[in-house]
């Protein structure tokens, strides 16, 4: 070929042309794995279906044992066939039904990132009649899985672990925040979760430096997908990360830097809607100015808006939320000097106005303001503490961002957190506040209209942090977990709905050589623990930072699952007794319901494969056309040409044999 360049192209084609062919081979084969689980669970259907009919059948009081026994014959017979069908369903050397295979990958076009996941649901007895199932939580905890720090390479984690489901597969994974000296391993680890309290290490996206912080996630493009803001306060910038679906990230934008932020470290970015346009924005503080970035709506942020304060001349802590009932996020900045809490409405642009100064008194500033609707008006109300930590104030929202001080609650000097939770049941919003320099809480009970009774102490553990108040057991009482600073320890207190706990138990980390529970610099502020459904359930676990800081021991997370209180179903799938055989019922339901949704999962995966194929076959004809055009001779030109040059040859031939021939005539004739 003449042109280089068409027949590099039509060399990549012919590569593209072989990839397709051979993913749509893949996806056909797919295609038949599908198929074949289809059938066996079909065939599981009809069995199923037949021993609930004889259930039936031995539930009726008019027959006697002799007829139940033989009934239960053919039961078992069925309950063998039913198991051995998830045993010995096939796909080659796959087996599809005994959850040996839950999760398989097939390439489904000719590029590395084009594969198609495949799900199949286990679907032997012990996974449709689940002989023990969960009817209520204990409130106690069992360690699932440890992420250790010091692998893959050593660090030092730093913030708090973010949770979120990352690739949409229901399941709650993790980023952990690591940094290490000389910022070699700078870098988030991002552990996709597999559904039952453990993870994997999946990707990890590199930091500029050590200074930076747990990650902000937020969907900026309004896909589906978490993205992720990253701040670096080292280089006074944020990195703008656009997730892929997948448990990965690419990065997308820098924001910032020119040392607008310097002296910022305790930077943190917020994601909010600050322009009413349904896209997250990004907003943060330093000292008293606001610093705004609206999205454009592609994963990027526009040009930096600033808002600076004419009250106060530090500021700490902000806090971005709609006080106004306007849909546009406000900012609320603890500043100084003095004691002050400043509200600021959002103008709807990106930027900011004052609205009013709310004075704590005392000197300084409070970092540990809250945000909670505490008379049940649907208005942000205020909780918070001055800075002396010798009283807490309480400020009512009038529904138009105005606050007025409805209570102020005496508290012990030293008091530091607050939490906030209905603990008596009476449908407004109580509070437990920490006081780590002693051994107890202390329980301020609301009266109803944002006022609240006098503090009571409950003894917990030494050196309390901020206690998670969430229901543990599942009998829909609040309850409360406390982690000890000093003694490492997390103690579970069962509240009994009246706004009192009892002690149930304690969990120690048992890490040699930890110091404390929580990140260094944030745990006070959030107690160290946080809660999430890891196994989806529906009982809360909880995670946790175990921090040392001493050389050679590594930092880790751990991760407890909520027990569950289990019943158990009659284990001997029996129906030779009339009540045993009515028990069954309902657990045969729950597995035919089990079999049809797999059988659904199915049809939906295959339906998805005919259209993978048919894409691949319309991209293989086009393909395959360009190909044609670019490497292809043109025939009926060439025989032309080749028929054209044989005559040449001919008649030059005859010309030249004419030409001999006339010389041989002269000799004769000279002779």
């Amino acid at each position: 070929m003449d042109d280089p360049a068409a027949f590099s192209m039509g060399t990549n084609l012919t590569s593209q042309i072989r990839g397709t062919r051979q993913a749509i081979q893949n996806l056909n084969s797919a295609k038949g794995l599908l198929n074949t689980a289809d059938a066996g669970i079909a065939s599981q259907i009809s069995i199923l279906q037949q021993m609930r009919d004889l259930a039936l059948q031995a539930a009726n009081g008019l027959l006697d044992s002799t007829q139940r026994s033989q009934l239960n014959k053919i039961f078992q017979g069925l309950r063998e066939d039913l198991n051995q069908i998830a045993l010995d369903t096939t796909f080659g050397d796959l087996h599809l039904l005994d959850r040996s295979l839950s999760k398989l990958t097939v390439q489904s076009g000719a590029g590395s990132d084009d594969h198609f996941d495949i799900e199949l649901t286990g679907t032997r007895e012990r996974d449709l009649f689940d002989f023990y199932i969960p009817t209520e939580a204990s409130g106690t905890f069992s360690l699932a899985s440890t992420l250790s720090m010091a692998s893959p390479t050593p660090a030092d984690p730093v913030g708090d672990p973010v949770v979120a489901d990352l690739n949409n597969d229901n399941k709650l994974d993790m980023i952990l925040t690591m940094t290490s000296p000389g910022g070699a391993n700078n870098r988030k680890d991002i552990y996709l979760g597999n559904g039952d309290g453990t993870f994997y290490l999946a990707s990890t996206v590199a930091a500029h430096s050590s200074s930076h912080h747990s990650p902000t996630l937020g969907d900026f493009t309004d896909d589906g997908i978490l993205d992720m803001v990253i701040t670096d306060t080292a280089f006074d910038q944020f990195l703008i990360y656009q997730g892929n679906g997948d448990g990965t990230f690419a990065f997308k934008q820098t924001l910032g830097a020119g040392n607008q932020y310097t002296g910022a470290n305790e930077i943190k970015a917020y994601l909010v809607d600050e322009n009413g346009d349904d896209y997250l924005d990004l907003a943060f503080s330093v000292g008293n100015t606001i610093f705004s970035y609206l999205a454009v709506g592609d994963g990027t942020f526009g040009a930096v808006i600033t808002s600076p304060s004419t009250i106060g001349t530090n500021g700490a802590s902000p806090i971005f939320a709609d006080v106004n009932g306007d849909s546009i996020a406000d900012a609320l900045i603890n500043s100084g000097p003095g004691s002050l809490l400043v509200v600021h409405f959002g103008d709807g642009d990106g930027t900011y106005t004052v609205s009013s100064t709310l004075v704590w008194g005392g000197t300084g500033f409070d970092k540990r303001t809250v945000l909670e609707d505490l008379d049940n008006d649907g208005d942000l109300d205020i909780v918070g503490m001055a800075p002396d930590y010798l009283y807490s104030n309480v400020l009512l929202n009038d529904g138009a961002g105005n606050y007025s001080v409805s209570d102020t609650i005496t508290i012990p000097a030293g008091t530091e957190e607050v939490g906030v939770a209905d603990i008596n049941e009476d449908g407004y919003q109580d509070l437990v506040y920490s006081h780590p320099g002693n051994d107890y809480v202390l329980i301020a009970l609301s009266n109803g209209a944002g006022s609240y009774a006098a503090v009571t102490t409950m003894n917990t553990v030494d050196s309390p942090l901020k206690p998670l108040l969430k229901d543990f057991n599942a009998d829909g009482n609040i309850d409360m977990l406390v982690a000890s600073n000093t003694a490492l320890t997390i103690a579970i207190y069962l509240g009994n709905g009246t706004g009192e706990f009892t002690y149930s138990e304690s969990m120690s980390t048992n890490v040699s050589g930890a110091t404390q529970i929580g990140d260094t610099h944030f745990a006070r502020r959030n107690g160290g623990l946080f809660t999430a459904d890891f196994n989806n359930d529906n009982i809360n676990d909880i995670y946790y930072k175990v921090y040392d800081n001493t050389d050679g021991n590594p930092s880790e997370v751990q991760i407890r699952l909520g027990n569950a209180i289990f019943e158990e179903i009659p284990a001997s799938m029996d129906i030779s007794t009339q009540t045993g055989a009515q028990a069954l019922l309902d657990y045969l339901d729950g597995a035919l319901d089990t079999l049809i949704g797999a059988q659904a999962k199915i049809a939906a995966q295959s339906s998805r494969l005919d259209f993978a194929v048919a894409n691949n076959s319309g991209l293989l004809e086009a393909f395959e056309s360009a190909e044609s055009n670019m490497m292809d001779t043109d025939y009926a030109e060439e025989i032309a040409e080749l028929v054209r040059n044989q005559i040449l040859q001919q008649a030059q031939i005859a010309v030249l044999a004419q030409a001999n021939l006339k010389a041989q005539l002269v000799m004769q004739l000279l002779r």
